[in-house]
């Protein structure tokens, strides 16, 4: 099979995402942890050979048959996101955080359930194409906790009317132009 594998999540049939409404409620309390679990998702299943292997251990592990688990440590909290290729796609189907050494089988049935739901209604006719996860849209972090960031278009310490960052073209005089301060004026005394 020729091609790059995509991260998609897994849909229900009401439309939900169940991996992504976690990762959303988790961006909420701790953006960082969302980040991190975003940033593995991008850069170990995703967009990788067909024919190249899965991540090895310790990032992911086998769980049961082709049901692999993508193991995210941040700080002391341990999260599992397990996904099933189908294809070129790389299912997301469940995701939480893990207490207890074993994975649990409610856990691991929950996913061999939701993949076998994925299956059925992509062999359907008409089928409701997949979304791709992660690189949609922008990263959890700047949504959960927005920065003020300098945009690489143009310069200005201002919001920018072309992009949603700061912009330093139309910068105020008394805007510093050295790289070690930051590119936005100090706020009043």
């Amino acid at each position: 099979m020729a091609g790059r594998t995509q991260v998609v999540y897994y849909r229900d049939k009401a439309g939900k995402e169940p991996v992504n409404a976690f990762l959303d409620e988790l961006a909420a309390v701790n953006p960082r942890a969302a980040a991190k679990i975003d940033d593995y998702v991008g850069e170990y299943p995703n967009d990788k050979d067909a024919s190249a292997p899965p991540p090895e251990h310790p990032i992911s592990s086998q769980v049961d048959g082709e049901l692999r688990e993508l193991r995210v440590r941040f700080a002391k909290t341990r999260y599992r996101v397990l996904y099933r290729r189908s294809g070129l796609l790389v299912v997301l189907l469940h995701i939480f955080e893990k207490d207890t050494e074993k994975l649990p089988a409610r856990d691991r049935d929950l996913a061999v359930k939701r993949f076998e739901d994925f299956k059925t209604r992509m062999d359907a006719v008409p089928r409701r194409r997949p979304r791709p996860a992660r690189r949609t849209r922008p990263s959890r972090v700047s949504r959960a906790a927005p920065t003020r960031l300098i945009s690489s278009h143009c310069r200005r310490s201002r919001p920018c009317s072309t992009r949603n960052s700061l912009c330093a073209s139309s910068a105020p005089s008394t805007a510093r132009s050295n790289a070690t301060s930051p590119p936005w004026p100090d706020p009043a005394p």
